[in-house]
């Protein structure tokens, strides 16, 4: 018994594994990257395979020579590059907006292991990362991304891929990061600018104070305060948030 398979096909699911590669590698969430190597490149060729049979997905009939497939694995693996940046700055937005928040509290020199980026960072930034990796799921990002994933592989075929040649997109999103970060801890930033006043005028008009050790607990206090009460508020940023990773995927 013998069974025949299609070299275009192979060929496909080798590209689309090359695509998911680039994005799966560098996403920020799911812990993809604390997997061991071995986990992650069978789970990409899992998700290759499934992929390969979507509506809209055909056998590679291109160039099948080797500089032919080199250089359409590399285009490739760099517009999944380009994907996991939508999705990267997304989940950037909510570290940018707890190193603010951090340095205003007074806990950058306090450092944790942040498991989506592999390094030390500080309190609150390790934990609205976190915060986003569970808004991530909670708003079931992830189907979307698999939604997302499909699309484009029905918009720019396997092996056909090409880099997106308006780097408009690619800065406009980057620029969310700082945007959505500042909105997402205002609150709380400004709560503190206000405890820096009340702190200044105390220290000004009673110097025999020493303000240094009260306004240490209370921006403490008042900063983790007025978060808790601002994420029960956070719900339609959050969503907008997420939105904007797929809104950035179709402009590409």
């Amino acid at each position: 018994m013998s069974a025949l398979i299609d070299a275009g096909w192979v060929i496909t699911v080798a590209l689309i594994a090359g695509r998911l590669a680039g994005v799966f590698l560098l996403v920020p969430v799911l812990g993809f990257s604390v997997l061991p190597p071995m986990v992650r490149v069978m789970f990409v060729l899992l998700l290759a395979l499934a992929l390969a049979s979507a509506p809209g997905i055909g056998p590679y009939r291109g160039d099948v020579s080797s500089i032919g497939l080199t250089l359409a694995m590399g285009m490739e693996f760099l517009l999944g590059a380009a994907l996991a940046f939508g999705l990267h700055a997304a989940m950037a937005a909510f570290s940018f907006g707890g190193q603010l928040l951090d340095f205003q509290v007074g806990f950058s020199a306090a450092a944790l292991f942040d498991p989506n980026t592999q390094v030390q960072s500080p309190l609150m930034s390790v934990t609205l990362g976190l915060l986003g990796s569970v808004a991530f799921l909670t708003l079931d990002a992830h189907h979307e991304l698999i939604r997302g994933l499909v699309l484009s592989f029905q918009q720019m075929p396997p092996g056909h891929a090409a880099l997106p040649t308006d780097v408009g997109p690619l800065i406009a999103q980057f620029g969310l990061v700082f945007v959505y970060g500042l909105v997402l801890v205002s609150p709380a930033i400004l709560g503190l600018m206000l405890v820096d006043i009340a702190v200044a005028v105390t220290a000004r008009t009673m110097p025999q104070i020493n303000v240094y050790f009260i306004a240490l607990p209370l921006k403490v206090f008042v900063g983790l305060l007025l978060l808790a009460i601002s994420l029960a508020h956070l719900g339609p940023l959050l969503r907008r948030i997420m939105a904007s990773i797929f809104s950035y995927w179709q402009t590409l």
